[in-house]
């Protein structure tokens, strides 16, 4: 049996600052996910943008767009593999970030990269293991909206007696007690 304080308890959970703030958690990581999957988005975009630019979607023939895609393209590939784990450490801070705002959580930061030289980049262990995360985070958002969803529901769910007497549609008699 539960007592008097437990069941206040757990009636003003969902309402506490501590729940609000981990449902904003949980969207904003269903946020950061479609950031992430706009990624392979972008690779052939930039593939698309680079033929046009040449003149190979043209209909007249154009002899150097082989050679103009043939550099550019993988030029575009190698830039974002050494952009990666850059722009993985920043996404790991904002993560950082966002997890000791909201939840209280304080993750350190990894150790500085000890080079900034372009082949440094591309070998940056902490930079590859936020990229790692971010690429965990996208099947993690399924269940972060779920959790979300059934946040919000589930406080409409709990204010359903309050509402429900100034809704309720009450069905006609259409007949009587014999069923005539």
């Amino acid at each position: 049996m539960i007592s008097d304080n437990g069941l206040m308890t757990a009636l003003r959970a969902p309402f506490t600052t501590l729940a609000l703030r981990r449902v904003v958690f949980c969207v904003l990581g269903v946020v950061s996910a479609a950031a992430i999957l706009t990624v392979p988005a972008i690779v052939p975009a930039l593939g698309v943008l680079i033929l046009r630019a040449s003149g190979a979607s043209s209909h007249r023939p154009a002899p150097v767009v082989a050679p103009v895609f043939l550099v550019l393209f993988p030029l575009t590939v190698a830039l974002l593999v050494v952009l990666a784990a850059p722009v993985g450490r920043s996404m790991g801070a904002v993560h950082r970030w966002i997890a000791d705002r909201l939840l209280g959580v304080h993750v350190d930061a990894p150790p500085p990269r000890l080079s900034t030289r372009f082949g440094a980049l591309a070998a940056d262990g902490p930079g590859w293991r936020a990229v790692g995360y971010g690429l965990l985070k996208v099947p993690l958002a399924i269940p972060e909206g779920y959790g979300a969803f059934c946040y919000v529901f589930g406080v409409v769910n709990l204010s359903y007696p309050v509402w429900w007497p100034l809704f309720r549609i009450r069905p006609a008699r259409t007949s009587d007690r014999c069923g005539r």
